[in-house]
């Protein structure tokens, strides 16, 4: 049985065959969470705009593959599940990933909404602790994409082979070069018969930046290049792409908050005029993690996220159990109200609020009733996210979870 596999064992593997030993980061770093994260859960929303106010419309996911998600992370900071729901609320699949004690992931298991397995990678490590095998099964464990590497004795990937049975797979042999200093400066890409198909190169700034990177054809001959800047952070600012006559495609520029959160996106056409401009506003909890981002294209509201951080030491489901509709009695012996009388919301209420309280101790705090924005049940834990808006558009934002409180977050509240 053959299926339509996205990947992610061959992608990942590339990208990682290039950088072996220099992952110092964990998933909550690498995501840009402050804190210990235990869990995420990733909702969105339609933007709709009403008297100058921007508001939650429908839900609604921006693309077919950034579907909204559940994520939990294990003591390490590194992803240990993930669950995947359609704009409807329903469940979609779920990725589940295990590492060894050396904190490499040794295999993922992909499964469909039904809790079926439908594809398997395994990972395999030599006693430097290099990835050296990686072997991808479909559903009936059939292998159906394999990778080996080779390494110099600085421990950098000089050889990649991939090999796959599956329509979708890719095939062939990479070679790698580099620098004094480990960076990437070339990979050349061959068929597995050893012809040559195509090559990358790259040059780097002082700290590491990648400046440069050069697409050619088999024959030697410039196809594409990319030419990039970054800010004292290490936050990519520009991006331009040249086609092989050295014509100008594209320019994208960036800016960030000082959070480092992505706020202006600038799309230029080659002559230097607006093909689109992206904005990004963002809430943030007391933890300095975005819990509301508002995209905005060419000033018009597209898409609302909201995310629901956990910083409890409950941990999320381990087993495939996702329902609609809450099953948990604690939950259901509470309401909350869909709709909310007008807030009068101080900072003062809002600092009275502390994890583990429930819906009405919160209630007795504020004096009203909040709004609901979304709900999903887990495995036995339901989430719960309700609003708290004054008229002037301050605002607050509590999560609850089996009924208490785990997280809040505040905006404009005096």
């Amino acid at each position: 049985m053959k299926t339509q596999h996205l990947l992610p064992l061959i992608l990942g593997i590339l990208c990682f065959s290039c950088n072996q030993g220099e992952k110092t980061k964990n998933d909550l770093e690498i995501m840009n969470l402050y804190g210990k994260v235990i869990s995420l859960e990733v909702v969105s929303f339609e933007a709709v705009e009403k008297f100058g106010e921007i508001e939650l419309g429908e839900r609604k996911q921006e693309n077919l593959w950034d579907k909204d998600s559940y994520i939990i992370f294990n003591e390490n900071g590194n992803i240990e599940t993930i669950s995947k729901y359609l704009s409807n609320g329903s469940f979609d699949r779920k990725i589940i990933y295990d590492y060894n004690e050396k904190k490499q992931i040794v295999e993922i298991n992909y499964y469909l909404k039904d809790q079926s397995l439908y594809y398997k990678e395994k990972y395999i490590y030599n006693n430097q602790n290099l990835l050296i095998n990686s072997y991808g099964y479909n559903s009936d464990g059939e292998l159906e994409e394999s990778s080996s590497f080779q390494y110099d004795n600085k421990e950098n990937a000089t050889e990649a082979i991939y090999k796959s049975n599956s329509e979708y797979g890719h095939t062939g042999k990479y070679a790698y070069e580099y620098n004094e200093k480990g960076e990437l400066i070339e990979s050349i890409y061959y068929t597995l018969e050893g012809e040559k198909e195509s090559s990358n190169k790259f040059a780097y700034d002082n700290n590491g930046n990648r400046l440069f990177w050069a697409l050619f054809n088999k024959f030697g001959e410039l196809t594409k290049r990319t030419i990039y800047k970054y800010d004292d952070n290490k936050n990519l600012i520009e991006e331009t792409e040249y086609d092989s006559n050295d014509r100008i495609i594209k320019t994208n520029k960036y800016i960030y908050d000082h959070f480092n959160n992505l706020t202006e996106e600038h799309n230029l056409n080659p002559d230097g005029s607006y093909e689109k401009l992206i904005n990004f506003k963002y809430e943030y909890d007391d933890k300095n993690n975005w819990v509301k981002k508002i995209k905005l294209i060419n000033d018009v509201p597209k898409f609302i996220t909201i995310r629901f951080l956990g910083y409890n030491n409950r941990k999320g489901p381990e087993l495939i159990d996702i329902k609609i509709e809450s099953t948990n009695e604690s939950t259901k012996s509470q309401t909350f109200p869909k709709k909310a009388s007008t807030p009068q919301i101080t900072y003062a209420k809002y600092s009275k609020i502390k994890d583990g309280m429930n819906y009405k101790d919160v209630v007795n705090i504020l004096g009203v009733n909040g709004k609901e924005l979304s709900r999903t049940s887990i495995g036995g834990y339901t989430t719960v996210m309700l609003m708290w808006e004054n008229p002037d558009g301050s605002n607050m934002n509590v999560m609850f979870q089996n009924g208490e409180v785990i997280t809040k977050a505040q905006f404009g509240l005096k």
